[in-house]
């Protein structure tokens, strides 16, 4: 029996990883994959994520890691997947997860927030100039507007509340 894939999207800094991490506690049997890990296992022709020329890297990078995290799903587990997903990616990660019960959210917050986090990590930082671009990119979603749950002022706690509360009313379905 399969069970639902949750893509958990967003600019650096937005909270994907804490709130994943957490919603995959949610579920007895849940598996979480953490999309940008994918990038580390490109040895040879590796160009940094961020580049304009990076695109077609990034596209691959998104099916694979899209792929693994439909075969957790495909297996049973209720499957996080965490990375930086946006709509310019969706039809990549609709692709692989198939028939799957697919779920979408983008946590986001404000520009200074997420800046102040992601370069102030102590795991990996982020360069500014890097937040700063892809919060750009993720600040009008159009469509996806519904699917946003800001994270500028919640608790990770209540960011995972706030996406399962979401999630069971099926906001967050693409179809």
């Amino acid at each position: 029996m399969t069970a639902p894939l949750i893509v958990v999207s967003g600019p650096p800094g937005s909270g994907k990883t804490t709130v994943a991490a957490l919603l995959a506690q949610h579920w007895s049997k849940s598996a979480h994959v953490l999309g940008d890990h994918f990038f580390r296992y490109i040895v040879g022709d590796w160009k940094d994520p961020s580049s304009a020329e990076a695109h077609e890297q990034n596209g691959h990078v998104i099916t694979i890691s899209a792929t693994a995290a439909a075969g957790y799903a495909n297996a049973g587990y209720t499957t996080l997947l965490d990375g930086i997903f946006g709509p310019w990616f969706l039809g990549e990660v609709q692709t692989a997860a198939g028939d799957l019960d697919l779920h979408y959210v983008v946590l986001r917050c404000d520009v200074e927030t997420g800046v102040d986090r992601a370069c102030n990590r102590a795991e990996v930082p982020a360069p500014e100039a890097v937040v700063r671009k892809m919060h750009a990119d993720f600040d009008q979603l159009a469509q996806y507007e519904p699917f946003v749950v800001d994270t500028t002022s919640t608790t990770p706690d209540q960011a995972r509340d706030e996406v399962i509360r979401r999630f069971e009313a099926g906001e967050l379905r693409l179809t």
